[in-house]
């Protein structure tokens, strides 16, 4: 496997314009790179590297495992967050909390009404 199809297979189903924006390039040079048009350069190498924790001697090599990085977030446009997943994520946390509430305050009532047949029940 060479470079170009390791780097495609990193990117797997992020789609090419998502993928360049987090690299901060075109994605016309990651198709060239992609398609073997272009040689992957050191700093591209470096930004993937750190964006998906592998070495940039599997990059270039492949003939090991991929393995975590160890070259800092240096030059990185934007931070290693994505935030479109977090918010998506604190959104079924909030919708979560929300309809435990109104499962807990279903429950209430029902042992309310439970309650009060049991007492008309003792009545008669």
């Amino acid at each position: 496997m060479s470079a170009n199809q390791r780097i495609r297979k990193l990117r797997g189903l992020t789609s090419l314009k998502d993928f360049a924006e987090k690299l901060g390039v075109t994605s016309g040079a990651v198709s060239n790179i992609e398609s073997g048009g272009k040689n992957l350069s050191i700093k591209m190498a470096k930004k993937i590297s750190a964006l998906y924790n592998v070495s940039v001697d599997w990059l270039y090599n492949g003939d090991t495992e991929p393995k975590v990085s160890e070259i800092p977030n240096e030059g990185l446009k934007e931070p290693l967050v994505d935030y479109e997943l977090m918010s998506k994520y604190i959104h079924v946390l909030e919708e979560n909390s929300r309809l435990k509430d109104q499962l807990l305050d279903k429950q209430k009532r029902q042992n309310e009404k439970t309650k009060n047949i049991k007492d008309i029940s003792n009545l008669a």
